[in-house]
């Protein structure tokens, strides 16, 4: 099944078509499906097994969708069985209508003719979902399923929340036990619910491809079941509509029996989940596309119960802002749960289209709905008969309202227990082939974050989506690096297309801030793109925040870039990242460039990954170097492959700032490590009296021979020879040591500078105990 015969104008019209419709249908579900039928056979004298009883029809007849699928795939077209059993379904009302004017002595036939109604519309009107699922599984592009239907929930909310608060108003108008207001509701909702199906005949419909009559209907049946995700799939709506279902309209029942509220109140707090369904429609589309329908449908699971706590405190005759306190207060909780429940619809529609196949979707979707279908229809019988236990049972326990506890609190609590111990855990194990970015980072990121952060990344994402000028997009960009939230990654990575230099820039950063795998991965196919060259520094820089050794490979590809910026970047996140695959890439550059910067950041990148090695190089650089900044750059840097990491820097920087605050103190160590001889001790304080004057009088020539004086005596000392050659095998660090006051005593005849005699002396203080370190490499 293909939408490729319809033109992108057709499909944006017929998804157009689609929203109006149910716009209208809407008016209809208001008053069939919600508070107007409940009341309606409460008004009749109907029992708790009545009302439960039609809340478990609509669930039940989910069954007749598999054998009505057998029929619907054979077929090219599903709009002609979805036209004709759709308008039953809706045409059948006007019996409720009728039944609202029958005599008082005949009201006791109200209630068979409004089940029988709603029974046989019901079953009549499944046979109608299965093809429309299917055909607009095929019509909606994939990349926008999430964007269309959370924009067809708001949009069909809204009418919903005008016709159930118009609903409301017309059976106010009406005194106690006059049902003329439910036969006037009644007969504009069989209108409205008819002009729906009539509008709907204009969405086009892909071609469907027949299914061939080879397979058993069994195997085809059961096929869509072998797949786990989708049996978990399944499995966890079917609980999760199971506990809406058990909570059905009993909560309305309650508040008309025990709280005696109006109807317009009831209506008020039903029109509130409305808008929380309106608002969360659009945030729901907006959350899905970034952190996958499974993960939302978790975390809509492990939230949704918390809301059942306000009934614990709501108590009659209470006023709360001047208005009645139950109602204030149902008002607020019934706005998120309404979210939350409207945000699961959306993600149950985004996964039935990712977990089912193409081929065979119209019966994988009557199996699925049948299952939900008849698993839930036991909810309601199970409220039903919790309120009849409880109404011949009344229980004694008060509740910190001071009210009893009584069955709807008995039905919020079951259903609190079902939905965290078996709906959460169902969720959570359904893998999809979309990535999503977890059930923990979301929870962190968005249940236990600061609710304005989060209103603030949606912003931002509207923003940086939007046409802005360029500067005010680049802005938006810039916040959502800082938020380092996971969800933005796919937004962030369109953004690298923008024509805005900054706004590209500015993403790459963001991603280098959020730093997670799924950002590694977008940078580093980025990199590789040479239609994403100009970006390569940036990426760089990125990679260096990210510091993993998967970017290693790529980075090292950079060093042979054309581009001084490019390839110093890199030189600088193999340095952060301080893989050994780097060393040698990284030693090429600092033998082969002549570029200072990179002959910088190449030396520190070895020094970060402690490669003593690079010593050999360095070193001629600094001496041969006339740049004075490069020179302290290098000298700091020999410094950091001895003691631990940043002391040289650091005494170097204190020196510049006080000159001989610092010099003393390696003195002091000198003499320290000259042993507990008197003999060495006594030419160690020799030699330091000839260099300390030297040093304060920036003869430095003079300094080098007491340095290399001190370093022969204490080679001799502790390995029996005076020599670089000779002391390396034995201990690779002292050897090292040496031969960098060695050198510097051959260059005494040159330019040198008082930071190379601090280095001497500071390597020095850093020389090894005898015979405690293992040759590392060869010069």
């Amino acid at each position: 099944m293909t939408t490729r015969s319809l033109s992108p104008k057709q499909i944006r019209r017929g998804l157009a078509f689609s929203v109006l419709s149910s716009t209208l249908g809407m008016v209809w579900v208001a008053a069939v499906l919600n508070i107007p039928m409940a009341l309606y056979l409460e008004a009749l004298g109907a029992g708790g097994l009545a009302i439960g009883l039609l809340a478990m029809l609509p669930q039940i007849a989910m069954m007749v969708q598999i054998p009505s699928t057998f029929f619907v795939e054979k077929r090219t077209s599903r709009k002609g069985v979805w036209f004709v059993c759709a308008l039953f379904s809706r045409l059948i009302y006007i019996f409720p209508v009728l039944a609202a004017f029958l005599p008082p002595e005949h009201r006791a036939f109200g209630i068979p003719i409004l089940l029988t109604t709603a029974g046989a519309g019901f079953f009549v009107g499944q046979i109608a979902v299965t093809p429309w699922l299917s055909w607009m599984a095929d019509l909606v592009p994939e990349n926008k399923r999430g964007a269309f239907w959370g924009k067809r929930q708001g949009v069909t909310t809204i009418s919903f929340l005008i016709a159930l608060a118009g609903a409301g108003w017309v059976l106010d108008r009406f005194p106690e036990g006059n049902l003329t207001g439910f036969g006037v509701v009644f007969a504009i909702a069989t209108v409205f619910g008819c002009a729906d199906i009539l509008l709907h005949v204009l969405v086009p419909e892909p071609v469907q491809v027949p299914i061939e009559r080879s397979t058993p209907p069994l195997q085809r049946v059961l096929a869509p079941l072998r797949d786990r995700n989708f049996r978990y799939f399944t499995a966890a709506m079917a609980v999760w509509g199971f506990g809406l279902a058990m909570i059905g309209q009993f909560g309305n029942v309650y508040l008309k029996q025990v709280f005696d509220m109006p109807y317009s109140q009831i209506s008020n707090i039903q029109i509130f989940a409305s808008a929380g369904s309106i608002l969360a429609s659009f945030v729901a589309a907006f959350l899905m596309d970034r952190m996958g329908p499974r993960v939302y449908a978790a975390l809509m699971a492990l939230t949704v119960p918390l809301c059942h706590f306000v009934w614990l405190f709501i108590t009659p005759g209470t006023t709360l802002f001047g208005l009645p306190q139950p109602a204030v207060l149902l008002c607020i909780t019934s706005a998120l749960s309404g979210g939350i429940v409207a945000g699961v619809i959306i993600a149950q529609l985004n996964l039935a289209s990712l977990l089912t196949p193409s081929a065979g979707r119209t019966m994988a979707m009557a199996v699925h709905w049948s299952i939900v279908g008849v698993i839930s229809a036991a909810g309601p019988l199970l409220g039903g008969a919790i309120m009849d236990w409880f109404t011949a049972h009344p229980s004694s326990l008060q509740l910190p309202s001071g009210m009893p506890f009584s069955y709807i609190h008995a039905i919020l609590l079951l259903h609190l227990l079902i939905t965290w111990m078996i709906a959460l855990p169902l969720f959570i194990s359904i893998r999809t082939a979309s990535r999503d970015i977890g059930v923990s980072r979301a929870v962190k990121n968005v249940v236990l974050a600061n609710p304005l952060r989060v209103v603030r990344d949606i912003y931002n994402i509207h923003i940086s989506m939007a046409s802005v000028p360029r500067h005010r997009k680049a802005q938006a960009v810039q916040e959502l690096g800082k938020t380092r939230s996971p969800m933005v990654n796919a937004d962030l990575a369109a953004l690298l297309e923008d024509p805005s230099a900054d706004v590209r820039e500015e993403a790459v950063s963001a991603l280098g801030e959020i730093g997670d795998n799924e950002a590694l991965d977008i940078l580093l196919q980025t990199l590789e793109d040479p239609a994403h060259a100009d970006l390569a520094p940036q990426i760089a820089r990125a990679l260096r925040r990210i510091r993993s050794p998967k970017s290693v490979d790529a980075l090292t590809r950079q060093l042979d870039s054309d581009d001084r910026e490019t390839k110093a970047e890199s030189v600088r996140a193999l340095g952060e990242i301080a893989d050994t695959r780097a060393k040698e890439p990284l030693l090429k550059v600092l033998r082969e460039e002549q570029d200072e910067k990179l002959i910088s950041h190449s030396s520190e990148a070895l020094a970060r990954m402690n490669e003593q090695v690079a010593v050999y190089e360095i070193f001629p650089r600094m001496r041969h170097t006339k740049n004075r900044v490069l020179r302290r750059s290098l000298a700091t840097t020999l410094g950091s492959f001895f003691g631990e990491p940043n002391t040289f820097y650091l005494l170097f920087s204190k020196e510049l700032q006080n000159p001989g605050s610092e010099i003393d103190r390696l003195y002091k160590k000198v003499m320290r490590n000259a042993g507990q001889s008197r003999r060495n001790k006594a030419k160690a304080a020799e030699q330091l009296a000839i260099l300390q004057p030297a040093y304060e009088e920036g003869t430095c020539a003079e300094c080098t021979g007491p340095l290399l004086t001190l370093a022969q005596q204490t080679a001799r000392k502790d390995f029996g020879s005076d020599t670089s050659e000779t002391v390396s095998p034995q201990n690779w660090t002292a050897g090292l040591i040496l031969w960098i006051i060695e050198h510097l005593h051959e260059a005494r005849e040159t330019d040198l500078r008082p930071v190379e005699i601090l280095l001497g002396l500071y390597v020095l203080t850093c020389w090894p105990e005898k015979r405690t370190d293992v040759p590392k490499a060869e010069n």
